[in-house]
């Protein structure tokens, strides 16, 4: 592999045209990582969310590994990861690692298909009509039985409606990725969407409709190569839009220094345009029981005041020591617009030795590596005991 992009300066995020594909090349980068990212959720709580990886920085030992240049090749760690929550509680999880031969990824002009293990996904990018993903998911779960779901996707094809602003100085986001080499890019794959989901999984039945959102992410550097302190996301399904933010603290001795903060739309006809200048507040700042920082909700305005987004924290649905997931209610300018979510992430928290047996608990693999207590973790929380002390249940599908 040619690799003077190594060297280059390494911005912390980089967008991405969604016509393109994630480069091979940062899959065959040790310590890189690539993931997809697709949810769907409606204002009463209930959410699917897929994301489906090589090279997952959150799985135990992989940015260790990075750190000390012992890392394998991104796709030696393809994962796959569902999780769904009901009213706004968790109700399933599982994060699945599999051997690098039994999981691929084929990409192609009109679309790219996915395997891991008996589960598979495809998204279809025709050149006229909406994108369409589709998911037939089935994993084994620890303690007897599987996870089956089933995700569609649809949306319209994304595309950059104007020149993206990006903000100048050291660390700072370049803009619009201009050249085909590898950075940390991100990329809405498609405008607003719509999606449905159902899980079976134990005695668990979900079904879920609603507004849906679906990217992806890939560098040929571990996370915490990328000079991130502090990593914030945040989506919002309004009525005819998506609204997105990044808030991007860089590793700086400056105890005060400010994100850098982007905001993003993503139209119900495909446009994707991106807003910069935004300025943030944050609203009840505190430690979670893990000392992760988290607030009760942020908004976001524009240059010139305006009122771009609000988001209130209502649920608590992944409470890390590294990794917060939040649901929300949106507002903008005080007024009821939608429901949302957002997720903190602090890179030098991930894979330290202190936590990573607790990682491990829920981290399957299919190498006969599980811990012992991933029953309590993985799977539908309504039979985690059972399937912990192995009692038997005549609703459990056959593993």
């Amino acid at each position: 592999m040619n690799e003077p992009w190594r060297e280059r300066p390494r911005a912390m995020l980089e967008i991405d045209r969604p016509e393109r594909t994630i480069d091979p090349d940062v899959l065959r980068a040790p310590g890189g990582f690539a993931w997809w990212y697709a949810e769907v959720s409606d204002p009463a709580g209930n959410g699917v969310v897929l994301i489906w990886s090589f090279g997952l920085p959150f799985l135990p030992g992989y940015q260790a590994a990075a750190l000390a240049g012992e890392a394998p090749a991104a796709r030696q760690r393809p994962s796959l990861n569902v999780a769904a929550y009901e009213r706004g509680e968790p109700v399933c999880y599982v994060l699945r690692e599999f051997d690098a031969d039994a999981a691929s990824w084929e990409a192609g002009s009109d679309g790219e298909t996915w395997r891991f293990g008996a589960s598979r996904l495809q998204t279809r990018r025709p050149a006229k009509g909406p994108v369409q993903l589709e998911a037939e998911l089935d994993l084994p779960i620890a303690g007897g039985g599987r996870l089956q779901a089933t995700f569609r996707l649809e949306g319209p094809a994304g595309r950059w409606a104007g020149p993206v602003r990006g903000v100048e100085g050291a660390g700072a986001v370049a803009g619009m990725a201009a050249d085909d080499a590898p950075g940390h890019r991100w990329t809405p794959v498609c405008g607003a969407a719509f999606a449905t989901a159902r899980v079976r999984c134990g005695d668990l039945r979900l079904a879920v409709s609603g507004r849906a959102y679906h990217d992806r992410n890939a560098a040929p550097w571990p996370l915490a190569d990328l000079g991130i302190d502090r990593w914030l996301w945040g989506r919002a399904a309004l009525p005819d839009r998506d609204r997105v933010f990044y808030a991007l603290w860089p590793e700086t001795e400056d105890a005060d220094a400010a994100p850098l903060v982007l905001g993003y739309e993503l139209h119900a006809d495909g446009r994707l345009e991106a807003v910069a200048d935004l300025t943030m507040v944050t609203h009840g700042p505190h430690r979670t029981r893990w000392r992760m920082p988290s607030a009760h909700g942020f908004s976001l305005r524009g240059e010139d005041g305006a009122p771009f987004l609000e988001l209130r924290a209502r649920h608590a649905v992944d409470d890390g020591p590294f990794y917060l997931r939040r649901l929300c209610d949106a507002t903008v300018d005080s007024r009821p617009v939608g429901h949302g979510t957002f997720e903190s992430i602090v890179p030098r928290r991930i894979d330290l030795a202190l936590h990573r047996p607790l990682v491990r608990m829920r981290v399957g693999r299919n190498d006969g590596g599980d811990s012992f207590w991933l029953p309590l973790f993985e799977g539908s929380k309504f039979d985690r005991l059972r399937r912990l002390l192995r009692l038997p249940n005549s609703t459990t599908e056959a593993a």
